[in-house]
């Protein structure tokens, strides 16, 4: 490799290249270290070593026969090589004018024998050299054996250049990656140095993916090479800054005071919380900062931790949140879980339906239930669906999970059809199902595979979930309810939509959130605003179902304020379908009595309705 002209333009890109390559801020990596080791023994000197020079000094960071060091560069051998192509050998420094009077010749390190060759890049840039020197002086080698170092050289700069490729190095914002990230903090920890990993999250995977529907993949490449710029003038010079992800950054601190580090941690949440500017175009920044200490106790899967940690302070607006391993076990366990759902998918037993009655609240007759899902973990135990259901909406797998709830339901009301009963099932269904364009038709296919009569059948879907795409969605409940399949809003009052909304959707009946109903009979606000809720989608047309009934007092005001239906733990708990069997058979409401009384219903423990 030819040397690259020496000008102000090819040393800021040598010192920028050195910088992102962190070849000077770690320690020696395994291949740099061989190749010194060897080198000293085929050139049979005591002293070999792999230096990098940035603009003050020479680190000497692979050694043998001495410990790592550095030194100012007008007191060092390796600046002379800067123009060359070919090793540098000195015979006798004392006789060398260049170097008789530098303080590694003169000192106690007696310098007297140098042999040096540069490290170049394919770019002609040296970064470094691979030098051998002794206490005595010794004949100049032959051009073979000088051949042989620059070949031990050319090994060096090849490892370099591996640094570079796809492994190692991020050719977007031309940094090292996460691979390089991992490898060095464990270096430096193995090192016996105190390591603090940080990573940097500026924006939601969101925003993200709305830049780059208005601006396109080539201004989201231009964005992240701004903020490593704005990162780099706000971190120690000289600081190796790593690519994480997209716009997610990370550096390593070591062997630097707490003071310090609380100080530029301040600092950096002060300059990149806001608006930067990209190319004239002020961009609004979340920033979340993840803290972790890797001399402390911390998962194998750091890295993995560490972001979700950066993630998580960005999501809660935090700023700065250092790694807690009580809330890295509930991530661990909701990964677990995840990754279980598409085995319990596929196994019998694992996933299950349970059936919460719904009665008419002037006769208590029950005439309807509602499917609940629940999963028994073969390890775990009960799984709550509010805590596995929220994870799979994440995921691909909700429609898997969709579709299994819709499926089973339908069998088992099919079944209850075959036998004579006439129970009607309710079935949740989620913003995905009604975002997907073959819902509607998947339902109908699985009612043409099991004839129950759609009007037995109600589907609820929360306020949230209507949301989406307005013209799909109301296609799909417009397609569902002419089948004669029931829609329920479910959860009303907990989300964003209100009923000049609603009144517009191919909707029957409001399921009004437990939450304004079990504090019912003590709470003059929630009773102002169910009474108000009953008597305007009365006059809309809907059906109102209360749920969370848990008191008979709450029953009592439901049926005052002339709630049509109810469901909750006084009425009846979720229960498998043979006890939800018996449970219909001893349930015996006084038909004789006036409506708008409470009938007398049988009180069942149990969990919460998910």
């Amino acid at each position: 490799m030819e040397p690259a002209p020496l000008t102000a333009a090819n040393e800021r890109q040598r010192l920028a290249l050195l910088r992102d390559l962190a070849l000077i801020d770690r320690p020696a990596d395994r291949a740099f270290q061989d190749i010194t080791e060897l080198a000293a023994k085929l050139f049979d000197t005591p002293y070999a070593m792999i230096c990098f020079l940035d603009g003050q000094d020479v680190h000497c960071r692979a050694t043998v026969g001495c410990r790592p060091f550095s030194v100012p560069r007008e007191e060092s051998f390796c600046i002379h090589l800067q123009g060359r192509v070919q090793p540098l050998q000195v015979e006798d420094t004392t006789v060398d004018e260049r170097f008789a009077h530098l303080p590694a010749a003169t000192g106690s390190l007696k310098v007297l024998f140098y042999l040096g060759a540069p490290i170049r890049t394919s770019e002609g840039l040296m970064l470094g050299s691979l030098c051998l020197f002794d206490q005595q002086p010794r004949a100049a080698l032959p051009a073979d054996r000088l051949l042989i170092l620059q070949q031990l050289a050319g090994l060096a700069a090849q490892h370099i250049e591996l640094l570079r490729t796809g492994a190692y190095w991020d050719p977007v914002t031309q940094s090292p990656n996460g691979q390089r990230f991992i490898q060095d903090a464990e270096a430096l920890t193995r090192a016996g140095q105190e390591v603090i990993a940080v990573a940097a999250d500026l924006f939601a995977q969101s925003y993200l993916n709305d830049f780059i529907k208005a601006m396109g993949q080539a201004h989201l490449d231009g964005l992240e090479r701004a903020i490593k710029q704005h990162l780099r003038r706000l971190l120690p010079s000289g600081q190796p800054l790593y690519r994480l992800g997209v716009a997610r950054f990370g550096f390593l601190l070591h062997d630097t005071d707490e003071a310090a580090q609380q100080a530029l941690l301040e600092n950096l949440q002060q300059q990149l919380t806001g608006v930067i500017d990209y190319n004239g175009i002020p961009i609004q920044t979340r920033l979340g900062l993840g803290v972790m200490s890797l001399t402390d106790d911390h998962p194998t899967d750091w890295l993995r931790a560490l972001i979700a940690t950066a993630d998580d302070a960005r999501a809660e607006m935090r700023g700065c949140r250092h790694f807690d391993p009580q809330h890295d076990a509930a991530y661990r366990r909701a990964f677990a879980l995840l990754s279980a759902l598409p085995q319990a998918l596929r196994s019998e037993g694992q996933l299950s339906l349970v059936y919460q009655p719904r009665i008419d609240l002037a006769t208590g007759r029950c005439h309807s239930v509602e499917a609940l899902l629940r999963w028994q973990h073969p390890h775990l135990g009960p799984v709550s669906p509010a805590e596995f259901i929220p994870l799979a909406e994440k995921t691909a797998l909700i429609t898997a999970l969709s579709g299994w709830v819709l499926r089973t339901a339908i069998t088992q009301a099919y079944g209850w059809q075959r036998e004579g009963r006439t129970l009607g099932m309710a079935i949740n269904i989620s913003a995905h199902d009604l975002n997907d364009p073959d819902f509607a038709d998947q339902a109908v296919a699985l009612l043409q595979r099991y004839p129950v009569s759609p009007r037995r059948l109600e589907l609820e879907v929360t306020e949230n979930a209507l949301l989406g795409d307005d013209t799909l969605i109301h296609r799909q409940l417009t397609t569902l309810r002419e089948l004669g399949i029931g829609i329920a809003i479910d959860d009303f009052g907990t989300g964003y939509n209100n009923l000049a909304h609603l009144r517009e959707l191919p909707a029957d009946t409001i399921k009004i959130d437990g939450s304004f109903v079990r504090e019912l009979p003590h709470r003059d606000k929630d009773r102002l605003i169910v009474s108000s809720l009953i008597e305007l989608s009365h006059h809309l047309g809907f059906r109102i179902t209360a749920e969370g009934i848990e008191t008979a007092e709450a029953l009592a005001s439901l049926l005052a304020m002339g709630c049509d239906e109810g469901q909750g733990f006084w009425i009846g708990k979720p229960m498998a379908e043979p006890e939800l069997q018996a449970w219909l058979l001893v349930q015996q409401p006084d038909l004789q009595r006036p409506n708008r009384r409470a009938p007398v219903f049988q009180l069942f423990d149990g969990a919460a309705k998910h």
